[in-house]
């Protein structure tokens, strides 16, 4: 028997999505998945997210003490208290082996308290509910008086400048008290997987990614053969029957079960042989006109907006790239425009945009619903630029249904995403890897470190390099992709709609 694992609050949440992950983020974190770009740069901003909220507490007294040290933040919480302190932020308390840190600790009256937990998400969300439950159960067990928890989420109405709008709250004292009777037993059955010396044997299922993507999804899922049922696009809960039955080898599916677009993956999956419709293709790509321009934009969202007229998580384009084609066999052309200051990008942007595009000729955007947001969103706030900016939306395609409806490869795993489909339909030397930034979050997160960062000179040259070659690659990629398309288009209706 192991003996008994102290619990923190984000540790109890992590066991009420599952068990097994918190047995394995005590036993065995070397097994976790590290982190992305993308979920660092949430945890940033979720940091920079609490940082605005302590702002609405003038005079309130930090906990210092490492997130790791409960001692040391226990010790600093109840010195506060003790000082008179109104409000204290990380307010740390603990009872029985488990503990919690409050966003924001609010005295009401000399002995009457109210606990604050700060979301950066727009909305109370179920898994809140719980944690507020758990933060209440700890800190009136630890003899605090606490008449009101409330949740402060981000007001997704508000604009920059930000004028006291930013936040919402919620009481959500009435929830969090009807869960706390589940809390005990939540613990000690929490408590109890911990004392022993293997994991408790929980099963994957879709609690592996909601609320949250557990970590430890490498691992558990080692068993899932690959290519399996959960590659089959658009697949939903279906997967979980089959798994339930067992049948999730592709060898054990009928393609009579499934709709014709799946029955095709089947197929390709079974036999190895890439699917090609030319006659579809063929018909597709009629209407698209010369020159052709390759687009795509890099951008970050920030939960605090910060230019002026712009709302929380509203994408703020910073970069994008473009290649032309005259003709399908004509020199390669390229222009591109990176933001490198620290002020609103988006002006540049659209001027860059408008001087670069000429009048005619299809414009190639891969998944085009978020570039004409980008642009139509310029557009609206930029006159000047509004008839082109809207002309150059008004040209968008997009070769993402096309190959979805047209094309499948073994490769895909059910992913007809960028980064899937350039690699299997032309070859690794479009992969991705390698690449010093390799996903959109990464490229935001570089450009944030950029702007706001204290990068050298050399760490600067090197982040404006790195930003340029991957927006580069996702039009490069999407030039070739288009090649192939044409490629396939030249005969038409040989080996139409067949596997080859």
């Amino acid at each position: 028997m192991k003996k008994v694992i102290n619990l923190s609050k984000s540790k109890i949440m992590q066991g009420l999505q599952c068990a097994k992950s918190l047995y394995l983020s005590v036993y065995s974190p070397d097994l976790a998945a590290p982190i992305s770009d993308s979920q660092q740069a949430l945890f940033d901003q979720g940091h920079e997210v609490g940082l605005e909220a302590q702002k609405l507490y003038p005079g309130g007294k930090l906990v210092k003490a490492d997130y790791w040290n409960t001692k040391e933040a226990l010790d600093q919480t109840e010195s506060f208290i003790k000082e008179g302190i109104k409000t204290i932020f990380e307010a740390t308390k603990a009872f029985e082996g488990v503990s919690a840190r409050a966003d924001i600790l609010h005295r009401k009256d000399k002995n009457v308290w109210e606990i604050i937990e700060v979301k950066s998400s727009t909305s109370v969300k179920d898994e809140h509910l719980y944690d507020a439950a758990i933060q209440l159960w700890v800190f009136r067990k630890a003899g605090l008086k606490i008449d009101k928890i409330s949740i402060m989420h981000i007001n997704n109405k508000c604009t920059a400048p930000i004028k006291g709008n930013l936040f919402t709250k919620v009481d959500v004292t009435k929830d969090a008290t009807a869960l706390l009777k589940k809390v005990p037993m939540i613990v000690y059955e929490l408590k109890a997987h911990l004392e022993f010396s293997l994991p408790p044997i929980i099963d994957i299922g879709p609690h592996c990614m909601a609320p949250y993507e557990c970590p430890f999804i490498d691992h558990c899922w080692k068993h899932i053969p690959v290519p399996s049922a959960f590659d089959i696009p658009r697949i939903g809960n279906k997967v979980w029957e089959l798994y339930k039955d067992n049948k999730i080898e592709i060898k054990q599916l009928n393609e009579k079960n499934f709709n014709i677009k799946q029955a095709r993956v089947l197929s390709v999956l079974k036999t190895g042989k890439r699917f090609i419709d030319k006659e579809e293709i063929s018909k597709q790509l009629k209407n698209w006109q010369w020159p052709i321009y390759f687009l795509d934009f890099e951008s970050f969202n920030p939960a605090i907006p910060i230019y002026k007229g712009t709302h929380p998580y509203q994408q703020i384009p910073f970069q994008f790239s473009c290649h032309v084609l005259e003709k399908l066999n004509s020199k390669l052309k390229h222009f591109e425009y990176l933001h490198t200051e620290n002020s609103d990008p988006r002006e540049r942007v659209a001027r860059a945009l408008a001087e670069g595009f000429g009048e005619k000729g299809s414009i190639v955007a891969y998944n085009k619903k978020f570039e004409n947001g980008v642009l139509m969103n310029l557009a609206a706030v930029f006159p000047k630029y509004r008839k082109k900016l809207t002309s150059i939306a008004s040209r968008l395609v997009d070769p993402w249904p096309i190959l979805e409806a047209s094309v499948y490869d073994k490769d895909f795993l059910g992913s007809y995403s960028l980064k899937s489909v350039a690699p299997a339909l032309l070859g690794k030397h479009m992969s991705y890897e390698g690449m010093a930034i390799d996903e959109g979050g990464g490229a935001s997160l570089a450009y944030l470190n950029l702007i706001k960062g204290q990068p050298t000179k050399s760490e600067r040259e090197k982040t404006i390099k790195a930003l340029l070659e991957y927006c580069r690659q996702d039009t490069l990629a999407t030039v070739e992709l288009v090649k192939w398309l044409f490629a396939q288009n030249e005969y038409p209706r040989r080996n139409s709609g067949r596997y080859l």
